[in-house]
């Protein structure tokens, strides 16, 4: 299962600190800063949708990540 995280981190000029933690999360491909609504992207990869959902959960554990949304591929 493949899906993309949406992610606005608080309070920083530049979201690579956040960016970098949230590479390092389990389930996270890749993670890049984005301009617009949110400050990066993630890729992530579960084996099931209560995998994905414990990622989630890891990535808004991040220091300073206030919000994210995530989109499931079908």
């Amino acid at each position: 299962m493949k899906a993309l995280a949406l992610i606005r981190i608080k309070g920083q000029s530049s979201p690579q600190k956040g960016i970098q933690a949230i590479s390092k999360v389990q389930g996270v491909e890749m993670a890049f800063p984005v301009f617009g609504r949110f400050d990066a992207v993630a890729l992530l990869s579960a084996e099931n949708l209560e995998k994905l959902k414990e990622t989630v959960l890891k990535i808004r554990a991040v220091e300073g990540v206030k919000k994210t949304e995530t989109l499931i591929q079908g």
